[in-house]
């Protein structure tokens, strides 16, 4: 896909806007609330993106930056409600959302996982592995050592 594709140049702003977006927020509750369409965004349009390779090596890794944060931040709020019985609505909500997030980040690296698996597949099988592998390397939606 080019760049100058149409279809590229709208993917890339509706990109930026959402990146744009979450600079002007504060607390993580309130980020996750930007982060989830996004990476929901990545993956309904992840056939188009996936050109976007560094891109998508970004998103792969922060998936599990911002998933460590989710997790304690899920920890908390399970102690808080073990603490304090049922809890809140909004720590109901809260804990809801949050973990709706963290299945989203599972499903998105395994879709980026499928997608390699496939572009590994798609190499002859005479090759040697080890040139496979660097084949698939540039190539790959997700960060291969």
């Amino acid at each position: 896909m080019d760049y100058q594709d149409p279809k590229a140049c709208k993917l890339i702003k509706k990109v930026s806007k959402r990146l744009d977006r979450m600079k002007y927020v504060d607390g993580l509750y309130e980020r996750c609330k930007q982060i989830r369409p996004m990476f929901l965004f990545f993956m309904r349009e992840f056939q188009l993106l996936q050109v976007l390779v560094p891109f998508m090596r970004t998103c792969f890794r922060k998936s599990y930056e911002f998933q460590k944060d989710v997790d304690a931040r899920l920890d908390l709020i399970a102690e808080i409600r073990e603490e304090n019985g049922a809890g809140s609505a909004a720590t109901k909500t809260e804990y809801k959302y949050l973990t709706w997030l963290v299945k989203n980040f599972k499903t998105f690296r395994r879709t980026c996982l499928q997608n390699t698996l496939q572009q590994f597949g798609k190499l002859p099988g005479h090759l040697p592995l080890d040139l496979r592998s660097h084949i698939v390397s540039y190539i790959s939606t997700i960060p291969i050592q």
